[in-house]
Order: structure tokens, then sequence, then C-alpha cells
């Protein structure tokens, strides 16, 4: 196993075990909402922030549909964090969508995880 590949399946690990723990605090001090709240929104960031710094590298860009719809769900993503942060009141839609978004990253991790040790990759972008 190459350096590359032990050094994505560290960060994998580390992230996952982050989401645990935040999710754990969460749970036993009733803040859990608000919590994931702030997972969801670092995680919208930092994929706009890659995507953006890749884009500016790119000589020639091409933009598929795929991108700009995985591109909208982050800006929802970022968007809902922060009206639920922001916002005085408890709305339940806006609980249960970031439980889903919390879901849906952790499991986007968990499948990482499981095709970095399943494949043997020979190239990282």
């Amino acid at each position: 196993m190459s350096l590359g590949d032990r050094s994505v399946i560290v960060i994998v690990v580390a992230a996952i075990l982050l989401h645990i723990t935040i999710w754990l605090i969460g749970y036993f001090t009733n803040r859990l909402a608000y919590l994931l709240a702030f997972v969801n929104l670092a995680v919208a960031v930092s994929f706009l922030a890659y995507w953006i710094i890749n884009e500016i590298q790119i000589q020639q860009h091409f933009i598929e549909f795929r991108e700009v719809a995985v591109l909208f769900l982050a800006v929802i993503i970022a968007g809902s964090a922060l009206y639920k942060i922001f916002s005085a009141g408890h709305f339940k839609w806006l609980t249960i969508l970031q439980y889903i978004f919390f879901g849906i990253d952790i499991t986007i991790l968990i499948v990482a995880l499981i095709f970095m040790l399943t494949f043997k990759i020979t190239r990282l972008f």
C-alpha cells in the first residue's frame, strides 16, 4: 500500500471518528441538531472550496449536469445549515433535513473507506 493510499485512509478514518464523536457529544448534551448543522456546514464549505480550487487550476472547463447537481446540493446543505444555526425557531423539517444530510455524509465516508481498503489505486488526483 502506497503512502498516498495510507494518507487518504487515515484522513477518512479520522473524518468518520470526528463525525461519530460529534454525534455522541450532541446526543448526550441534547444539542444534536445544532452540532450536526456545524458539521454539515463544514463539509459543504470544504467541498465547495475544493471544487473552486480545482476549477481555478484547470485550463479547459467542461461542467456537466452531474457536477452542477452535486454543487447545487452542497449549496443547499450549506444554506440549510446556516439557517439552522442562525434561526431562532426550532423547525422540525430543518432538524430532519440536518439528520438526513449528516447520514448521507457519514455513509459516503464509510463507502469511501471500504473503496480505499478494497481496491488498489495507482494514482490519486
